[in-house]
């Protein structure tokens, strides 16, 4: 905030202005997925999640001092001239900062495969970072005839351990 009084005799005058000083983004934003972790809940990603994205300069040089406010539970897609998609689709804003960016994924996205994350900061775009999303699947192969309640071993498992004796 800048603030000028002018003293005149019998006049005060007060001007409040509000002074934006745009120091330029000079680096592009760098995310990575290991810097991709659900912000809680599950350890993997679904639709409508909170999510913490870490990295570098993911805010505009100076720092972004916008507390985005959600209006009827949406939040902001646009903070400090700063947005994040997710597969093309915006993503609400918790929280932006030089190290550190908070969204709700949108919930139009896919529940499974892959999703692509691009954080843009004044025009500027990250590389796009590929994170799985939705629960892992188990998938179990079996070499002959399978029942129900059939006993499954784990052959990695025995072959470490001393207290499991194996079949084969």
């Amino acid at each position: 905030m800048l603030r000028i009084v002018h003293a005149t005799p019998g006049i005060v005058q007060y001007i409040e202005r509000r002074m934006i000083i745009d120091m330029g983004q000079t680096q592009a934003p760098m995310i990575s997925r290991e810097g991709i972790p659900p912000a809680s809940g599950p350890q993997w990603l679904e639709p409508g999640q909170f999510v913490a994205i870490y990295g570098r300069h993911l805010a505009p040089p100076g720092g972004c001092f916008e507390k985005p406010e959600p209006n009827a539970g949406v939040y902001p897609t646009d903070v400090c001239d700063t947005h994040v998609t997710v597969n093309g689709t915006r993503a609400g804003l918790h929280l932006v900062a030089d190290g550190q960016i908070n969204i709700k994924l949108p919930a139009g996205i896919p529940s499974a495969g892959e999703t692509a994350i691009v954080v843009t900061v004044r025009g500027v775009s990250s590389q796009a970072v590929t994170v799985p999303m939705g629960k892992p699947k188990l998938t179990l192969s079996i070499a002959g005839p399978a029942y129900v309640h059939m006993p499954v071993s784990d052959r990695k498992r025995q072959a470490e351990s001393p207290y499991i004796e194996s079949n084969s």
